[in-house]
C-alpha cells in the first residue's frame, strides 16, 4: 500500500531518518501547520516544513509502511499451476477449517519481523480483532456494479448499504488508519468520459441530463456552444435529439471532458465520503488509489473530501 500525502517519498524518508537518529518519538501538535483526523485515532499532520506525517493514536509520528493481501491461503492465477498456503496455516488451501486467530497472531509477528508496521487493504479480516495497524478498501463502485452509471437511481442506495455494512463494525477500532472508498477506477479511460453518460441513453435518463447540465455550465449560450463546436443549433432543445455527443473539434471535446470529469468526480467524492463520515466519523479517508497517476481534475475534485491522496505505482 502506497500513499502520497503532499510530499515526495525522498523527503518523507529523510525526515523519518532524522527523527529516528534524534530519538524523537512523540509529536508536539503545536508545531504542526495542520492536523486532519479525530484525536485518539490515526491522523495526518503537516509539520512547519510542509512535510506530512501519519500521526498514531498515541501521538507518535509515523512513516507508515504496511503490506497488503495477507491471507492464510491463496489460489494461483493459473488453475493448473501452484496454489499457496501459509506455513502457519493449519487449514486447507481454500481457507477452510483451521484456526484463523492463531494464524493471524503468528503472521503479525512475521510481518513485524520483516520490517512492516501493519496490514494494508485486502488483508484477512481476522486482523480486525488484533492489535495491529490496518486499513480497508470498500470497493463501493465495484459493488454497485461496473455497468451502472453514477447517476442511476439505485447507485446512491447501493453505495450507502455497501459503506454502512463495512464501516460500522470498525468505527471504534483504534488500529484502523482509514478507508479507500475505491481502488484503481479507470478515470483516465472511457469510464469517466461524458460520452459514456450520454450516448444511446434516453433523453430523460439522469446521467444524460447531468451531461447536458455540464455543457450548459461551460458554454453559457447556444451561440458560444455553436462557435466552439462549429454547429448551428437554434436552441438547447436540439441536443435532446442527439443519439451521441460529437467528438470534434478536439479542443471543444477536451474542454467538455475536463469539465465533466471534475463534475462527476466531485459528486462521487461528496457522496461516498459523506456516507463514510456519516457511519464512521473517527477514521481517515485515504483516497481512491489512483492507478499510476490521475488527471488533475480528480485532485481538484477530491479537495476537502479526502484526508490523503493515494497512488498505486507498479514498477518492474
Amino acid at each position: 500500500m502506497r500513499r502520497l500525502t503532499g510530499c515526495s517519498k525522498l523527503c518523507f524518508f529523510m525526515i523519518f531518518l532524522i527523527f529516528l537518529l534524534c530519538g524523537i518519538v512523540f509529536a508536539d501538535e503545536a508545531v504542526f501547520k495542520q492536523v486532519r483526523g479525530k484525536e485518539g485515532f490515526w491522523r495526518v499532520a503537516q509539520g512547519g516544513d510542509g512535510v506530512w506525517w501519519f500521526l498514531s493514536p498515541d501521538g507518535s509520528l509515523e512513516f507508515l509502511n504496511t503490506v497488503t493481501h495477507v491471507h492464510p491461503a491463496q489460489r494461483g492465477r493459473d488453475k493448473e499451476g501452484p496454489h499457496f498456503v501459509s506455513k502457519d496455516w493449519d487449514g486447507g488451501p481454500h481457507r477452510e477449517g483451521g484456526d484463523l486467530d492463531a494464524w493471524a497472531a503468528k503472521t503479525i509477528k512475521r510481518v513485524h519481523e520483516a520490517g512492516f508496521k501493519g496490514m494494508g487493504a485486502w488483508c484477512n479480516r481476522a486482523f480486525h480483532k488484533c492489535d495491529v495497524t490496518i486499513s480497508r478498501d470498500l470497493s463501493v463502485w465495484r459493488t454497485a456494479g461496473g455497468d451502472k452509471l453514477f447517476y442511476d437511481a439505485e447507485w446512491a442506495n447501493i453505495a450507502e448499504e455497501t459503506i454502512k455494512k463495512q464501516v460500522v463494525p470498525l468505527r471504534d477500532n483504534v488500529n484502523l488508519v482509514g478507508y479507500f472508498p475505491d481502488n484503481e477506477l479507470a478515470w483516465k479511460d472511457g469510464f469517466g468520459w461524458p460520452e459514456r453518460y450520454f450516448d444511446r441513453l434516453d433523453g430523460d435518463n439522469p446521467n444524460r441530463q447531468e451531461v447536458v447540465k455540464v455543457i450548459q455550465s461551460v458554454w453559457k449560450t447556444v451561440e458560444e456552444f455553436n462557435e466552439e463546436w462549429e454547429l448551428e443549433l437554434k436552441s438547447w432543445d436540439e441536443i435532446d435529439r442527439w443519439a451521441s455527443l460529437p467528438r470534434q473539434p478536439a479542443r471543444a471535446n477536451a474542454r467538455l471532458r475536463s469539465a465533466w470529469l471534475y463534475h462527476l468526480a466531485k459528486d462521487y467524492f461528496r457522496l461516498t465520503t459523506g456516507l463514510i463520515r456519516k457511519y464512521d466519523p473517527n477514521h481517515l479517508i485515504l483516497g481512491v488509489r489512483y492507478k499510476g497517476g490521475a488527471p488533475v481534475e480528480l485532485f481538484r475534485a477530491s479537495r476537502g473530501f479526502t484526508d490523503v491522496q493515494s497512488i498505486n505505482i507498479y514498477r518492474s
